[in-house]
């Protein structure tokens, strides 16, 4: 007897109940606060697609009201977190499906960054599975590392897929993360009909396509075997933090699988960004920690004009001299650097005197992203002796071709 294909499986159960009652768009606010009694900056943004998506989050808003900026649209605000004086400020957004498109969340999360100031962003909402052994419907998945992988390189009667960034979330949000499922209690009607697990561990795809098929499915796993869900606005929250040089998340909840098993994908992307909402309430309830996280450095902007490159107009602004440490960076401290320099690590080689065969040895010999620049910068330290100083790092990473004077000040000055 022939078996069913795994492409044509059918999962025919519904989601379990929840025990609470997420508003529906006729429940919002109809007016809106005047922008100038906004208070910013705010602790957080989240970021949004679909509307189960958003009204998952704003369920979660206490004291919720909306705005609206000239610039940015409507901005739903409200406050997360532990008790009324350690509560946090949180604004909500949508934008549009998809990373690089027009109101997609790249150029959302600019811009919003820019006025809004929050010390990160988190992407929130529904995802799609990659592998079933890994994940079930409903589960929450927080990506430690994100993978860009839609790239290609088209020549004569060949096509082959170039390797994206793959990189991890910083090291703050490494550690908070681990523990994003502490305490977390599912709002389930009936708590033990259904175990809702949160991957905290998580590699994400990320790119322009929406898979719903098991041939593209397939694909993508062998290439990138580690990979637990897909989504289409993950990498525009990366590229878009990575250039403000802030943190980022994303957090979702599995909807569907990307090899095309039929499920209601409605029924579940409500249940799954429910899910989503709520572990990120559960990491946000220990709001003390975040007390110590440094805003969005840079001057509050006029709402009132678009915004074209605001991260460099503020990384200019902010530009000051400071104090450099004596004496030389301890390998921590280079750890801490490699998880946040990303691209810009072969740069600061060169201006590290570093050979390009080493670099290019370092890029090939590390699989993982925060790998390369930590083994470069070892190297460099191991060869140079007492002479690796913090000011020839400080220089380095000040160079205009490295242009990342935060790391500088945060690494090599005093605090």
């Amino acid at each position: 007897m022939a078996t069913e294909s795994i492409s044509t499986l059918v999962i025919d159960d519904n989601p379990p109940p929840l025990n609470i009652t997420i508003p529906k768009k006729k429940d919002l606010p109809r007016r809106s606060t005047p922008w100038r009694d906004v208070e910013l900056p705010v602790d957080f943004l989240l970021i949004t697609v679909k509307d189960c998506e958003f009204l998952s989050c704003y369920h979660f808003l206490k004291n919720s009201f909306k705005s609206c900026s000239t610039t940015l649209g409507f901005v739903y605000f409200g406050k997360m977190g532990g008790d009324q004086s350690l509560k946090l400020r949180v604004a909500l957004m949508k934008c549009s499906e998809g990373s690089s498109v027009p109101g997609g969340s790249l150029v959302v999360v600019k811009n919003a960054v820019t006025i809004l100031r929050p010390k990160a962003v988190f992407c929130v909402g529904a995802c799609l599975g990659l592998q079933r052994g890994k994940a079930k419907l409903g589960d929450v998945v927080v990506s430690s590392k994100l993978t860009q992988y839609a790239g290609k390189n088209v020549t004569d009667g060949e096509v082959q897929p170039m390797g994206g960034a793959r990189v991890p979330v910083s090291r703050d949000v490494s550690r908070l993360i681990r523990h994003a499922g502490d305490g977390w209690e599912a709002p389930l009607l009936n708590p033990s009909g259904r175990e809702v697990e949160v991957h905290c561990d998580a590699e994400y795809l990320s790119g322009p396509e929406f898979v719903r098929a098991k041939w593209r499915c397939d694909e993508l796993v062998a290439m990138h075997p580690e990979a637990m869900a897909i989504d289409m606005e993950g990498e525009g929250v990366y590229v878009a933090a990575y250039d403000m040089k802030m943190e980022w998340l994303v957090v979702k909840g599995m909807a569907g699988y990307a090899d095309g098993t039929e499920c209601d994908l409605d029924k579940w992307a409500h249940f799954a960004s429910v899910m989503a909402a709520s572990v990120v309430n559960n990491i946000l309830l220990d709001s003390v920690i975040f007390q110590s996280w440094p805003y969005f450095r840079g001057e509050p902007a006029d709402e009132q004009m678009p915004l074209t490159e605001p991260c460099a107009e503020f990384s200019r602004s902010t530009a000051m001299a400071i104090t450099v440490k004596e004496g030389t960076p301890s390998n921590e401290e280079l750890e801490t650097l490699s998880q946040k320099i990303a691209e810009g690590w072969k740069p600061l080689g060169r201006r590290l005197e570093m050979d390009e065969s080493k670099l290019t040895a370092f890029d090939k010999e590390n699989e993982e992203y925060s790998e390369k620049p930590y083994k470069m910068l070892l190297f460099w330290k191991q060869r140079e002796g007492s002479a690796a100083t913090y000011q020839v790092l400080h220089d380095a990473l000040c160079h205009p071709l490295v242009n990342r004077r935060d790391l500088a000040e945060e690494i090599c000055g005093y605090k």
